[in-house]
């Protein structure tokens, strides 16, 4: 499976993940996508790693949390 997040801002302090979306509402779909993206850019060693969801429709922008690792 090949993931494509829309954005991809990098730092030496963090990472930041952003995915537009152009529906009116939010979906638990594209908060399990966000988190995918997350988990795997976390894989790959980049740190502090945040993933956001911006809907364009109602100017929303919106952070997907990631529940901490035991």
């Amino acid at each position: 499976e090949t993931l494509r997040p829309d954005k991809v801002f990098t730092s030496e302090e963090e990472t930041i993940v952003l995915d537009f979306k152009f529906t009116q509402s939010e979906a638990l779909s594209h908060q399990k996508q966000v988190k995918q993206y997350v988990k795997t850019l976390e894989e790959l060693g980049y740190k502090n790693v945040k993933g956001f969801l911006f809907y364009a429709k109602s100017n929303d922008l919106v952070e997907v949390i990631i529940q901490a690792k035991n």
